[in-house]
């Protein structure tokens, strides 16, 4: 099978570890280019010429030589867009998901924080993109866990876009309809009449204190919004 994905980065490797890496990724047909102990990955797979192997296959072999946690991004026409991270000795790739609302208003930083704290989680908000008193909603933000380290991106999305029909794919909808006991049919009309939908990413540097921030702020805003979380959209 073949797959198109581009990939970009750059990665800083042990001097003894250059050789080795650039060897792998050779062996994969990944364009890069090696200066010292940096190596960019600069791979852009034209439609003529796919891949033999999937993404996250074609760097897994990368990480026992990569000492410190870094991260590459690649785009995939079977996943869109991702990050790719390289962390003790191991692949993790980042995870999105969403929930989509047809009623009101999508929570605020500071909300979703109060939320969280009182579930015993202590967490804060930091990078702040757009604000009421600039008078624009803010549309994007972090929350990181109380902790410190890698946060949690959140995104405020105002359309359901699928770039194929929900429908036809049966193991995407089943457990949907499951869940929310609704039919197929008022499941995607349900989604496309979705007047918000809030994003949360999760990182592919992050541990465990962001995946458990991960999960309860996606059970936070669930609760909140009424809405329908899923991982397409």
């Amino acid at each position: 099978m073949a797959y198109r994905y581009t990939a970009s980065g750059v990665l800083e490797i042990e001097d003894r570890y250059v050789v080795k890496v650039s060897r792998i990724l050779s062996s994969k047909d990944i364009r890069h280019d090696v200066n010292g102990s940096t190596i960019t990955i600069n791979h852009d797979e034209r439609a003529a010429t796919p891949a033999r192997h999937k993404a996250e296959e074609a760097f897994e072999d990368l990480a026992p030589f990569i000492d410190r946690p870094q991260s590459i991004f690649v785009s995939s026409e079977l996943l869109g867009e991702s990050e790719i991270g390289f962390v003790g000795g191991r692949v993790r790739t980042d995870e999105v998901q969403t929930v989509w609302s047809t009623e009101g208003s999508p929570p605020t930083p500071d909300e979703l924080v109060e939320a969280l704290r009182q579930r015993g989680i202590a967490a804060r908000v930091s990078k702040i993109q757009g604000s009421r008193k600039s008078g624009r909603r803010t549309r994007v933000f972090e929350i990181q866990p109380g902790s410190g380290g890698p946060g949690c991106k959140l995104t405020i999305k105002r359309r359901f876009w699928d770039s194929y029909d929900l429908l036809a794919v049966p193991e995407v909808y089943e457990t949907l309809c499951r869940k929310y006991h609704l039919r197929p049919n008022q499941l995607r009309d349900a989604l496309h009449s979705s007047k918000f939908g809030l994003e949360v990413r999760n990182p592919a540097l992050g541990g465990a204190s962001t995946d458990m921030l991960f999960e309860n702020l996606l059970e936070v805003i669930e609760e909140r919004t009424e809405g329908i979380r899923t991982n397409i959209g």
